[in-house]
């Protein structure tokens, strides 16, 4: 696992207790993430056409 930390937080997930990060795979999706010891878990993968607020709250 290199630099699993090289996503930044996502801002619309920063209140929930899980740090969850995102990475822009292109100009159309993101990718979310949150590190879980030794794994890296995807969680979304984020249309960035759609609005972005719907899509966080989903995961709720």
């Amino acid at each position: 696992m290199n630099n699993p930390q090289l996503g930044a937080v996502e801002p619309l997930l920063a209140d929930l207790p899980v740090v969850y990060r995102s990475i822009v795979v292109n100009r159309l999706n993101k990718l979310v993430y949150w590190i879980n010891e030794d794994t890296i878990e995807i969680v979304a993968f984020w249309d960035t056409r759609r609005e972005p607020k719907e899509q966080a709250a989903n995961l709720n």
